[in-house]
C-alpha cells in the first residue's frame, strides 16, 4: 500500500493548495469551537487572583451581592439571554451543514488534484452541496448503531443507581454487579463498533462523491473494503489516529505559552483592580489562541481528508502512477540469416 508515500502526498497537497485550507476550516470547525482553549486561562486567572494581596477575597464579594436582587436582574436579561442562545444554536446548525458539504468538497477536490484536473472552490463547494443529503443519509445510517449503544450503555449504568436512590439505599454490590457487566460488554463495543463504523464512514463518503453511490450501496462497499482489505484499513485508521495524537501535542506548547504568557501579566492586574486592562490582555489572548486553532483545524482538516482520498484511491484501484514507463515500440520481426552458399 506504500502508507509512506500516501502521508507524504498527503501533506504535499495540503501545503501546494492552500485553497484547500477553507473547506478545512469548515470541515472540521466543530473541532475547533470544542477544543476548550480558552477555558485554561480562565483557570489561571482564577487561581491566581485567589492568593494576590489587595484582591477582594470570595466572601467579600458575596456580600456584596443582593440574592433578592437576582430574580430581577435575571428577568432582566432573560430575553437577551434566550435571543443569544438560539442565535448560537442557528449559527452551529448553519455550520454544521457547511461542514457536510465542506467534507464532500474536500473529496472532489482532492480526486480532481490526484487526476491532473483543474479544480475551484466554487465547483468543490457545488459538489460538496449537491451530496449533501446522500452524505447526511450515510452519517445517520453508520452513527445509528453507535448512538444506540451508547444510549443503552448509559440507560444500563444510570437505571440501577435510580432505583437505589429512590428507594432510598446506598448501592449495594447489587447495583453495581450489572453496572461492571455492562463496561465489560459495552466499552470493548464501543471501541470496535466505532473503529469499524468510522472507516466505513470514511470509505463510504468517498463512494459518494467519487463514485456516485446510494446511502445504501455506498455503506455495502464500504463495508467490502473494510472486510477485504481490512489489514490496510486498520493500519490506515492507526496511523491517523497516531497522527492526530501527534498534531495535538505540537499544537498544544503554543497554546499554553500564550495562557501562561496572558496569565502572568493577569496576576498584577488583578491585585492591582485594572480591570480595563485586564479586559484587553484576555481579549488579545483568547483572539490569538482562536486564530491559532482555526488555523490548525484548516491544515488538519485538509491534511487528513487528502490521506483518506487517496488511500481510498489505491485501495479501489483508481490510483494512477505519477510516471509510467514508456511503451515498448513494436520491434519488426527478426529477419533470418542467409545461409551461407544460398542463391536467390
Amino acid at each position: 500500500m506504500g502508507f509512506g508515500d500516501i502521508i507524504k502526498r498527503a501533506w504535499h497537497i495540503t501545503w501546494r493548495y492552500r485553497a484547500l485550507w477553507v473547506l478545512g476550516l469548515f470541515a472540521g470547525i466543530s473541532g475547533a469551537s470544542s477544543s476548550g482553549g480558552g477555558s485554561g486561562g480562565g483557570s489561571s486567572f482564577n487561581s491566581a487572583s485567589s492568593g494576590s494581596s489587595g484582591a477582594a477575597s470570595p466572601e467579600q464579594i458575596l456580600r456584596g451581592l443582593d440574592p433578592a436582587s437576582w430574580g430581577d436582574q435575571l428577568s432582566r436579561y432573560l430575553p437577551a439571554i434566550v435571543a443569544g442562545t438560539m442565535l448560537l444554536v442557528a449559527i452551529g446548525f448553519v455550520l454544521w451543514i457547511v461542514g457536510i458539504a465542506a467534507r464532500g468538497g474536500l473529496i472532489q477536490a482532492v480526486d480532481a488534484i490526484e487526476e491532473g484536473r483543474t479544480f475551484t472552490l466554487g465547483a468543490a463547494w457545488d459538489a460538496g452541496f449537491g451530496h449533501f443529503w446522500r452524505l447526511l443519509g450515510l452519517s445517520v445510517l453508520l452513527g445509528l448503531p453507535m448512538a444506540l449503544v451508547g444510549i443503552g450503555l448509559a440507560l444500563a449504568v444510570a437505571l440501577p443507581l435510580l432505583s437505589a436512590f429512590r428507594m432510598g439505599g446506598q448501592p449495594g454490590p447489587a447495583v453495581f454487579a450489572p453496572l461492571c457487566g455492562a463496561f465489560v460488554i459495552g466499552a470493548p463495543l464501543l471501541l470496535v463498533g466505532g473503529v469499524i463504523l468510522g472507516s466505513m464512514s470514511l470509505l463510504g463518503a468517498r463512494s459518494i462523491m467519487l463514485e456516485g453511490a446510494g446511502v445504501f450501496e455506498a455503506a455495502g462497499r464500504a463495508w467490502r473494503s473494510f472486510r477485504t482489505r481490512i489489514k490496510d484499513t486498520l493500519i490506515m485508521w492507526f496511523i491517523t489516529l497516531g497522527l492526530n495524537l501527534v498534531a495535538g501535542i505540537v499544537v498544544a506548547i503554543p497554546l499554553i505559552v500564550i495562557i501562561v504568557a496572558a496569565a502572568i501579566p493577569a496576576v498584577f492586574l488583578i491585585g492591582s483592580q485594572s480591570w480595563a486592562t485586564l479586559i484587553g490582555v484576555s481579549s488579545v489572548a483568547v483572539l490569538v489562541i482562536t486564530l491559532l486553532l482555526m488555523l490548525y483545524t484548516a491544515i488538519w482538516g485538509t491534511f487528513t481528508s487528502s490521506l483518506w482520498t487517496i488511500f481510498f484511491r489505491r485501495l479501489t484501484g483508481r490510483e494512477v502512477p505519477a510516471e509510467q514507463p514508456a511503451p515498448l515500440a513494436p520491434q519488426p520481426p527478426a529477419t533470418p540469416a542467409a545461409v551461407e552458399g544460398a542463391t536467390l
